[in-house]
């Protein structure tokens, strides 16, 4: 696992060009021509990804197929909500302890108005850990605070993988083969992969859609930390898909 975090950290913005820029500067005297391709490569590909309009477009093709739209009618046949963990707040000291990541309250909340919109119970899935799991902060969010009534947790999975995996036996321990499935419009793709090479039957319902650019246009040609951020959130998938395509 330390490997997997290493590896996804060396190959994503802005280390993978920080290392490009820095490889180049060490082999300047010796190798001007690769030197100065290496500096370019890294320093333009770091300001691309920082540009709004880069990090939309990554997002609109990553995100292809689902959109987040707001649901007329409960989908026929289903039996339950799965929403899959994002991360969480290490020392929050305002709660005494970790909490739930921003991420990870944008998918529970969504999987909350679903729960108690059609009546359904929710999967948590994700997170052990030496202290509470992911899914154990989400199942005790989801009901003392957003007032749903049934909420399992499936605490084991480190990764997108093993939540479909793991979830497919919280569920066949509850009786259930249907189910809606809540995460980030970014990472549904991913996620219906997984669940679907589990065996789980699905009704994606994405949230926190990224591939919306700015209404104000000129903002879109102007680097920012937030564009690089959702770059590395796209990249990141479209690694993931390449990786889990060799599964």
């Amino acid at each position: 696992m330390m490997l997997t975090t290493l590896i996804k950290v060396l190959i994503l913005p802005p280390t993978l060009q920080l290392l490009m820029i820095a490889g180049g500067l060490l082999i300047w005297r010796r190798h001007r021509y690769w030197a100065c391709s290496s500096i370019a490569v890294g320093v333009v590909s770091l300001w691309a990804l920082s540009l709004p309009v880069v990090s939309a477009w990554l997002h609109q093709h990553v995100e292809a197929g689902y959109v987040a739209e707001t649901p007329v009618a409960k989908p026929a046949g289903v039996q339950a909500i799965v929403v899959l963990s994002a991360g969480r707040h290490y020392e929050a000291g305002e709660y005494g302890g970790d909490t739930l990541s921003p991420s990870a309250l944008w998918r529970l909340r969504y999987a909350a108005y679903l729960a108690n919109r059609w009546g359904l119970p929710v999967v948590v899935s994700g997170g052990m850990f030496d202290r509470i799991s992911e899914a154990e902060m989400g199942v005790r969010f989801l009901q003392d605070e957003m007032g749903v009534k049934t909420a399992w947790p499936e605490s084991k999975s480190r990764n997108t993988w093993e939540n479909a995996h793991l979830t497919k036996a919280v569920l066949t321990q509850h009786e259930v083969d249907h189910v809606i499935l809540v995460t980030h419009a970014y990472h549904m793709r991913r996620a219906v992969y997984a669940f679907q090479r589990a065996g789980i039957s699905i009704v994606p319902m994405p949230t926190g859609q990224l591939s919306h650019a700015s209404s104000v246009f000129w903002l879109n040609w102007l680097p920012s930390a937030k564009a690089l951020h959702r770059s590395a959130l796209a990249l990141h998938e479209y690694f993931g898909l390449l990786f889990y395509s060799l599964k």
